[in-house]
């Protein structure tokens, strides 16, 4: 993979993680990222380190909890 093409995959899962349902709010904490969700829901947020994996595999795992976290709260 590219170096352009590494940064659009980050950018577009950056992006799908903004506009999950569960997204009240996000924080990049330098170091990992932070997800916290809208009130009323069982769980307060997620969270993924990147300092290891990379920003795109943390924001793929972020993405697949917060989908799991929103199912498991219907």
């Amino acid at each position: 993979m590219s170096v352009q093409q590494n940064i659009e995959a980050a950018e577009s899962a950056l992006a799908a993680v903004k506009s999950h349902v569960m997204c009240a709010l996000f924080e990049d904490l330098g170091g990992c990222y932070r997800v916290l969700y809208p009130c009323g829901f069982r769980l307060d947020g997620a969270q993924a380190v990147y300092a290891q994996c990379g920003k795109t595999v943390a924001l793929e795992r972020l993405l697949d909890a917060m989908e799991r976290h929103w199912k498991e709260d219907l």
